[in-house]
């Protein structure tokens, strides 16, 4: 079959072959990527595009077998093979910038400083982003940045000042809340703390982008960090590109993260890469001529040789849609500080409850990263990870307190036609959950979510111990209570219900070690509170 010229096939036919390739080819050790873009020859970009398939290392006929060889097309798309060993950029230290005060402890949090967590390598900020679920804002940047195989929600971001030696609290500005690796990215959201100040613009150009959008094959952007100054480079191919993360502590595997590949502008003249350095990850990949956000860096090519200066960066359309964000601007910053404000999202969720209205799910139990190897259909797979619900995640139950309310060892009780829960109606009224709540696994999933978890038990762990702050609902109980507890988790368990104040007036009557047998995560914890309150 003759090989079309590929400039004129579609954008469809073209995704149809690269879905069809990944299915074929994916799943070979060699494989790196995936993507439609410019045809290289020689070292030089030509003006065909094509359909690319990225490999760690490439290797001449004699070394592999036939059956191994790629076909020269697919479908009538031409096929070309090109190297491409990516990996994250992260750095040490902030490194020397084009601004004479890079060593300064900025005043003000913003797009393209160094950050990271405490004691670990450091990236640089992305963005300043709004949170749509609080109105808060924040920092984004890359998921090995701010997270990494050690997060916890809640977890301290830190602006590293050059000539720090070692922890500084002065440098903790954020709270590490959401983050995404999969598909649709690597990327972190952190909250900022109530008290830092902050800015809507970039390091080094100060400017202020208020606007993204999807990436065009061929366009100029440029990179900012104070890591690095700034660095211009072209989108050279889109697609899917495969990196080597550490996942979990010693736990190493590769993610499939869709976005694009750019290349240094002039490469065949650069003796050293200049669009892919060490503490660049993270940082934002805006259009020269528009100023949009485009892209969030996330790794470049470990190649030797000089036409290797290339980048990686995931999509920031997609980041922001995921991790539930958009782009801060200087309408956010005087609303921030304005005495009348609107109501945010979250906000007007909880006033939407407060009147019986059924809830939008903002707070979902997400997984950890599947494996790659998986059928790519072409739609984004849910590969995301994100914290467990905290205290201060809007509440959907409260408790009726009567005035003869219970006491722990159970010699009051409630009127006999009062359920343990209850909703909050407007003008002082109450209404009751359904009647087969008992038996709905999705209603005890709610309860469980949106009330023991958050208003009582994750408060009860806290006051016991500071170590319990971001534990997880599905996490297991061995994690964190057999290094504080030598009585074991069920004594634990029930000795913390007992004697925690957040259980009082609840209608819990005492409960016993024996409630908490074979108890294994924090969810079956509460499911075993949820029984007890239900039984009483």
């Amino acid at each position: 079959m003759p090989v079309r010229n590929t400039k004129a096939i579609p954008r469809a036919d073209l995704e149809r072959a690269m879905r069809k390739a990944h299915r074929a080819y994916g799943n070979r050790a060699n494989f790196r990527g995936i993507d439609i873009g410019y045809r290289w020859t020689n070292g030089a970009q030509s003006d065909e595009i094509c359909l690319r398939i990225h490999v760690e290392q490439k290797l001449g006929p004699e070394r592999i077998l036939d059956s191994q060889i790629l076909p020269s097309e697919i479908d009538g798309v031409t096929l070309d093979v090109i190297s491409g060993p990516y990996g994250p950029t992260l750095g040490k230290r902030p490194g020397a910038s084009q601004n004479d005060n890079s060593s300064a402890r900025p005043p003000y949090a913003m797009a393209g400083l160094a950050c990271g967590r405490s004691g670990e390598s450091i990236g640089s900020v992305g963005l300043m982003v709004i949170d749509e679920t609080t109105g808060k804002p924040g920092l984004l940047s890359n998921w090995h940045v701010l997270a990494g195989p050690r997060a916890h929600c809640n977890d301290p971001v830190m602006l590293p000042c050059e000539q720090d030696e070692g922890h500084d609290p002065r440098d903790h500005v954020a709270r590490l809340k959401r983050w995404v690796l999969g598909r649709s990215g690597d990327a972190a959201f952190a909250e900022l703390l109530p008290d830092q100040p902050w800015l809507p613009l970039q390091f080094g150009s100060f400017k202020s982008i208020d606007r993204a959008r999807p990436v065009q094959l061929g366009e100029i952007l440029t990179k900012t960090s104070q890591t690095a100054g700034t660095s211009r480079a072209r989108v050279d191919g889109e697609g899917l590109y495969r990196l080597r993360y550490e996942i979990r502590p010693g736990v190493f595997e590769f993610r499939d993260i869709e976005g694009f590949k750019l290349v240094a502008l002039d490469a065949d003249t650069v003796d050293t890469p200049t669009v892919s350095l060490a503490g660049e990850s993270g940082a934002a990949w805006i259009s020269e001529i528009t100023g949009e956000a485009i892209g969030l860096h996330f790794g470049g090519d470990t190649g030797p040789d000089a036409a290797s200066d290339h980048a990686i960066a995931c999509n920031v359309t997609s980041v922001l849609d995921r991790l539930q964000l958009r782009l801060a601007t200087f309408e956010d910053l005087l609303a921030q500080n304005s005495q009348g404000a609107v109501l945010t999202q979250q906000q007007k969720i909880s006033a939407n409850l407060s009147a019986g209205q059924p809830p939008e799910s903002t707070l979902k139990d997400w997984p950890h990263p599947v494996h790659w190897a998986q059928d790519w259909s072409g739609e984004p797979s849910v590969t995301e990870l994100r914290a467990a619900p905290q205290p201060e995640a809007a509440p959907v139950f409260r408790r009726h307190r009567p005035d003869h309310r219970q006491d722990r060892a159970g010699h009051q009780q409630y009127p006999a036609d009062v359920l343990p829960l209850i909703r909050i109606q407007p003008r002082g009224l109450f209404h009751s959950p359904p009647q087969d709540f008992r038996q709905s696994p999705s209603a005890r999933h709610q309860i469980i979510s949106q009330e023991i978890w958050p208003l009582h038990l994750y408060p009860a762990l806290l006051d016991c111990n500071p170590n319990f702050q971001g534990v997880l609902l599905e996490e297991r109980l061995t994690h964190r209570i057999q290094a504080i507890s030598p009585a074991g988790i069920a004594a634990f368990l029930a000795q913390l219900i007992n004697g925690s104040l957040h259980f009082d007036g609840i209608g819990l009557q005492r409960l016993r070690s024996e409630d908490f047998i074979g108890v294994a995560t924090y969810r079956q914890a509460c499911e075993r509170i949820l029984a007890a309150l239900q039984h009483q």
